[in-house]
């Protein structure tokens, strides 16, 4: 999204809107909320510097789980599983999806993991893992 913007360069609202994948509503939102404008010039001209540096400000850093971790959308944070136990349903070869309660909420929580990883969970983090297929197939 701000990688498109360039930096010295004056746009539009709907310019600016194109470029950061929200509506001109949402620019002018953004511009009562600070978005910095060149003033009196119709329509409004938002410099490029301004334009990246208020999108950065809006961001959220990223929240990283460790290996044991998964994140909980109730929460809004990484948690530990709940009484150490997880489940993983094998997806293919490679992967498998890892599902354990949060330990707080204890909602359910999702974690994409290399089937490679699996051991390092039951041997560092002392996890109780339980290895399933979740395929139905047809034999005819």
């Amino acid at each position: 999204m701000i990688r498109k913007i360039k930096r010295n360069r004056p746009y539009t609202p709907d310019e600016a809107a194109h470029l950061t994948g929200v509506t001109p509503v949402t620019i002018r939102r953004w511009r009562e909320r600070g978005l910095m404008s060149i003033p009196e010039t119709r329509p409004a001209i938002i410099l490029g510097c301004d334009l990246i540096d208020f999108v950065k400000a809006q961001q959220t850093p990223k929240q990283h789980c460790q290996p044991h971790e998964c994140y909980c959308l109730k929460c809004r944070a990484p948690r530990a599983p709940a009484f150490d136990e997880v489940e993983i349903i094998v997806i293919n070869v490679r992967s498998g999806n890892m599902r354990a309660l949060c330990c707080e909420c204890t909602t359910v929580m999702h974690k994409r993991i290399p089937l490679a990883a699996v051991d390092a969970l039951r041997s560092e983090h002392g996890l109780t893992v339980t290895l399933r297929c979740e395929r139905i197939t047809e034999d005819t």
